[in-house]
């Protein structure tokens, strides 16, 4: 009986320090990098916008989010082509249910946005930017 009683606290210990664990847990989103895969005369004055969870994510730059407290992360991809006559804009977004990826590992995936020429003699072509991210 004394054993099983000395044991208790112990377990407890134990479980209390693996859920203070959980709860300061983190994972980084960064935006590795950011590829013009085709730009068939839409333009060459770009920019870039992308958020995680409604906060900015530049290039290079990571973000943290503490696993306690997120289930999903929401990425948005904005790619403006300025132009003061026609300005062209493409976006796409993934809606990433963190539950469903293993966190154990570096998950690694694309975005990829079409941006469409709306104007101009080159009106209908396309540019395609593709935006690598990793999460660990």
């Amino acid at each position: 009986m004394y054993v099983i009683i000395k044991k208790v606290p112990l377990i407890i210990l134990l479980i209390s320090i693996t859920l203070i664990s959980y709860a300061q847990e983190t994972l980084e989103v960064r935006l590795v990098s950011i590829s013009n895969i085709s730009n068939n005369h839409v333009g060459n004055e770009w920019s870039h916008d992308v958020t995680v969870n409604e906060t900015k994510l530049t290039k290079y730059k990571s973000l943290s989010f503490k696993l306690s407290e997120t289930k999903t992360l929401n990425i948005t991809v904005n790619c403006t082509e300025f132009d003061e006559k026609y300005p062209d804009y493409g976006s796409n977004t993934k809606i990433i249910d963190l539950s469903k990826i293993d966190l154990s590992n570096e998950y690694l995936f694309a975005i990829e946005v079409t941006v469409t020429e709306n104007g101009g003699r080159y009106k209908g072509n396309k540019a395609k930017w593709k935006y690598s991210f990793r999460i660990k």
